[in-house]
């Protein structure tokens, strides 16, 4: 399994938001200065580079659409712990959240995509994670 792709994901504790609010950089860089841990939804022409190169930048779903499909893993969920099975396509990997100033901020970049079935669609998150958090693969 590559390096930064988990098979499961720990999210618990993290506050969560749709892209409305979720990729506005001064909204962020609150959350940043806060120290809180989040997981939000964007939108697919957020800038992003997967490297620390200053010259990498580009549209979150070009990024995402570059990464190698043997790193994409199937998690399973429940809603509650008497709830229905749920499935999805997931890749996390490291990344740097570009604003408008071009100022990095790194972080996880975490990407959904449609399973061979068709069920759920593709969406990109940010995860903010400080301190000791981390996202990580499990067995």
């Amino acid at each position: 399994m590559a390096r930064n792709t988990p098979s499961k994901v720990a999210l618990r504790g993290a506050r969560g938001c749709c892209g409305a609010i979720g990729d506005d950089p001064g909204f962020l860089d609150e959350l940043e200065r806060r120290r809180e841990r989040y997981v939000v939804d964007v939108r697919k022409d957020f800038t992003v580079s997967l490297s620390r190169d200053p010259n990498d930048r580009g549209r979150i779903e070009h990024a995402v659409a570059r990464l190698p499909r043997r790193d994409w893993r199937v998690i399973r969920w429940r809603q509650g712990y008497d709830g229905q099975w749920l499935n999805g396509s997931f890749i996390a990997v490291r990344a740097w959240r570009i604003d408008g100033q071009g100022k990095r901020t790194i972080g996880w970049l975490m990407g959904q995509r449609k399973m061979p079935n068709g069920v759920w669609s593709s969406q990109v998150f940010l995860v903010g994670f400080w301190g000791t958090y981390s996202i990580r693969a499990d067995g």
